[in-house]
């Protein structure tokens, strides 16, 4: 939580796939707590309806992002349903801060504006694709180890490349140590 202070106050929420987190979670209690004690917060939540930058990683290593989805159960039993819709400004709303809706570049712009303008904790709820999301898993390596039993022939796939790719890793190094000097 924001402790009193002169300065802005600002907060990130959401699958940060297109942002820089201030702070990559807010909790409804903090929210409401900074309302009651007028503390000014800018939030920016991303509603991408589900988890996508969590379900690229997990479809990169063939778990196909499960449960990265908001979805109903269909019929197959299976989260192949229809989208299960939260309304992250109306809970903002509920919460008793004020609602700014965005779904382009340019009203986010002016929205943050308008929040750095006003006196009340502004939420800025930033509607976007789970499906775009920044390039990355795909062009880089991370130490994300893979399954290394599973019945999925994507898992096990995923793991062969995983294993392939390790060998190739770098390590961060600080000047002076054993890493800098290559003895590890």
């Amino acid at each position: 939580m924001c402790q009193r202070y002169s300065g802005p106050c600002g907060m990130f929420s959401g699958s940060p796939a297109k942002a820089v987190a201030t702070r990559p979670v807010v909790m409804n209690s903090e929210l409401a707590t900074a309302v009651r004690e007028r503390i000014k917060i800018t939030l920016v939540l991303i509603d991408n309806h589900g988890y996508s930058s969590v379900g690229n990683v997990s479809e990169q290593v063939g778990c196909e992002g499960f449960g990265c989805h908001y979805h109903f159960r269909g019929p197959d039993g299976k989260y192949s349903g229809d989208v299960q819709h939260h309304d992250l400004g109306k809970i903002c709303e509920g919460l008793g801060a004020r609602v700014l809706t965005v779904s382009s570049l340019d009203e986010f712009e002016k929205a943050l504006i308008d929040a750095r303008g006003s006196a009340e904790t502004t939420a800025i709820v930033v509607e976007t694709d789970w499906h775009e999301r920044v390039p990355g898993y795909s062009t880089c390596w991370w130490d994300m180890a893979t399954a290394e039993v599973s019945e999925m022939p994507a898992v096990r796939e995923a793991r062969e490349d995983y294993v392939r790719n390790k060998v190739q890793q770098r390590w961060l190094s600080t000047l002076g140590t054993d890493e800098a000097a290559g003895t590890r």
